[in-house]
């Protein structure tokens, strides 16, 4: 069901022109392009809402999920596996086709091997199949290996050829695609290795079916699990994770698939240094490996985001954590001690662990007790007349309280019930005229996707997938505390704060 743009009330034209000689001179506008137009790193969010976009498309929902592997091909994302907490390990294969007309989630009926499910594994895709590697079943990892044909939905196992190494039980490990020369490889990296957290590589070669380990030199990482790792001209970057300490790592390495080396790279003349984080997303695009979300500490998720240059070997702040209400934070608004150790040791999947000490999540300036205000006024409002069991005719009777701020005109967000999920809540935008007393719906310019929701933020969260499609990033899923999602967010690379003026 898609958002229109809704007018409350209109005004005659002659009070119109009134109000445009009243209106205060404009500062003279920058060309577009210029240095102004790009978001800084000291914006601290601000401007960057317009780069976000929740996608609602049709069909059946994939089932709430997290930890579970995402792929792009032949124009279509892919999600496999992931876990629930109330359902346990999925098995399901779902794809959103983004060339097709229907804009519609669709579930792959899987023939061949019968395949259980699965969750914290890894997969990639090579030759039009995709290839997963271990993971995890009913907490114990497992070295499970398949492959399904993308076009068919037939799944076969994968058996090492002889000479290969025993295949590694391993989960909340990563694994990409690499090259050498015109040959590509599976190169899995890291994660609990027979319970244990590692940092050892694993290679497999698709020509000839051997599964090896490699003896890299240099100065090899810690061990972790639940980091990312992405392969740009011949290197593979393995970003943060969890140590076998449980501490949340903030560290970046390189290793040079050629020389066979690793190497950490020094940061140090970044002006920003992002905190430990486990269950993040990593994609790469233009040469920059963009950070969405992760987790900081038990129960504390984040869906700050920012890039690290490969050229220059800094880092950049895109934005900073964002507060964004959604169920969890209204059942859940403090966890306690006890309650907080026992979700580390149902999320930890090692008993044997014992969880840290929780470390304070970045700061962020509140906006001042009057737009809060606002906010709660608002969300109370429409929580009282908004309902998925609403019609849209029922929606215009509805009458939002009208709220005075300043003399300028004022954008707020507020929540209402997504369809996306009866539990997960998504913001639009609402426009607020001050001299017009008009409210409006802002629904924004659609793309290739249906009920696109545009300055919509996705809330904290870990577990989630993420790909690159064309010019934007993809988010899939994830869980926050105990609730797993199945939302969809995109993230533009090209829009500007320059081009949200215009289309508002």
């Amino acid at each position: 069901q898609q958002i229109t743009l809704i007018s409350m009330q209109t005004e005659e034209k002659d009070q119109e022109k009134t109000e445009e000689t009243n209106k205060p001179e404009e500062s003279p506008r920058k060309e577009e392009g210029s240095e102004e137009d790009e978001p800084k790193s000291s914006d601290k969010g601000r401007g960057i809402h317009c780069q976000w976009s929740e996608l609602r498309v049709t069909g059946k929902l994939p089932n709430h999920r997290s930890h579970m592997v995402s792929v792009l091909h032949e124009n279509k994302f892919f999600i496999f596996g992931g876990y629930d907490i109330k359902e346990g390990d999925r098995n399901t294969l779902y794809y959103l086709d983004f060339a097709s007309e229907d804009q519609e989630w669709h579930f792959a009926e899987l023939t061949g091997v019968p395949l259980e499910g699965l969750s914290y594994h890894s997969g990639v895709v090579h030759e039009g199949s995709l290839y997963i590697y271990g993971g995890q079943r009913n907490n114990e990892s497992k070295n499970d290996f398949f492959q399904i044909d993308l076009t068919s939905f037939e799944v076969t196992k994968v058996e090492p050829a002889e000479g290969s190494v025993e295949s590694p039980f391993i989960d909340s490990h990563s694994a990409t695609i690499i090259k050498k020369g015109e040959k590509e490889f599976m190169l899995i990296y890291g994660g609990y290795k027979d319970g244990v957290g590692c940092s050892s590589l694993f290679q497999f070669n698709f020509e000839d079916k051997k599964l090896e380990e490699i003896e890299a030199t240099g100065t090899v990482p810690p061990a972790r699990t639940n980091h990312s790792a992405v392969f740009s001209e011949g290197k593979l970057y393995v970003f943060a994770g969890t140590d076998g300490e449980s501490n949340k790592l903030n560290d970046i390495w390189s290793y040079d698939v050629a020389a066979n080396s690793w190497t950490e790279i020094d940061t140090s003349s970044s002006e920003f240094i992002p905190a430990g984080r486990s269950g993040h997303s990593a994609v790469l695009y233009e040469g920059k490996i963009y950070i969405f979300g992760g987790m900081f500490a038990t129960a504390m998720e984040t869906n700050d985001l920012f890039y690290f240059d490969i050229a220059g070997s800094k880092w950049v702040k895109v934005h900073d954590m964002e507060k964004k209400k959604d169920p969890i934070e209204k059942e859940t608004p403090m966890l306690h001690e006890q309650e907080t150790q026992k979700v580390e040791l149902e999320r930890s999947h090692h008993l044997h662990k014992q969880p840290t000490q929780a470390v304070s999540s970045p700061k962020h300036k509140k906006k001042g007790p009057p737009k809060d205000d606002l906010l709660a006024t608002i969300n109370k409002t429409l929580e009282k007349s908004l309902s998925p069991s609403k019609s849209m005719a029922q929606l215009k009777k509805n009458k939002v309280t009208q709220i005075k701020t300043d003399n300028t005109t004022e954008e707020q967000v507020f929540e209402v019930n997504s369809p996306t999920s009866i539990a997960m809540r998504s913001s639009v935008i609402l426009s607020f005229n001050q001299k017009k007393q008009k409210q409006v719906f802002y629904e924004g310019k659609k793309q290739i996707f249906k009920g696109k929701i545009s300055n919509c933020v996705p809330c904290a969260r870990d577990g989630h997938t993420a790909i690159v499609h064309e010019d934007e990033m993809i988010i899939f899923g994830g869980d926050r505390y105990k609730m797993s999602f199945n939302d969809l967010f995109l993230y533009s690379f090209k829009q500007t704060s320059r081009q949200k003026s215009k289309s508002l």
